[in-house]
């Protein structure tokens, strides 16, 4: 309940824009996507997400990913976008690559030496 109000508030103050992940015409959350952190002038910000296990490697979150880039781009004129993700998360930087995401290999995550970073510049 905590991280709904939390989730709640900062999507009210416009610090996070949330989206819940589920089967078209079914009710169950199976993940979240979320583009977050932006930067003062609001042309960066990073994008988040995860999937419950049963539904990796089906194309999910490619096609979650793909909608919230193109929203963040084209609707909130972002002209950089972010992605931080476990150095031993391969899934997730290979989604990653396949959306033209560049790893920044002399970038780690804050305060998370194990995490990466890979970015994203608006496609022109």
């Amino acid at each position: 309940m905590e991280f709904i109000l939390h989730i709640k508030r900062k999507t009210q103050e416009k610090e996070i824009i949330f989206w819940g992940i589920s089967y078209k015409g079914y009710p169950n959350l199976i993940g979240t996507i979320c583009l977050w952190k932006f930067s003062e002038d609001r042309k960066t910000a990073e994008v988040g997400y995860e999937l419950l296990p049963d539904y990796h490697h089906q194309g999910i979150m490619t096609e979650a990913l793909k909608a919230v880039l193109e929203f963040g781009f084209n609707e909130l004129n972002l002209q950089n976008v972010l992605a931080f993700t476990d150095r031993l998360n391969i899934n997730s930087q290979l989604l990653l690559l396949k959306h033209n995401f560049v790893l920044e290999e002399s970038e780690t995550g804050e305060n998370n030496p194990d995490n990466v970073v890979f970015s994203l510049k608006k496609p022109f």
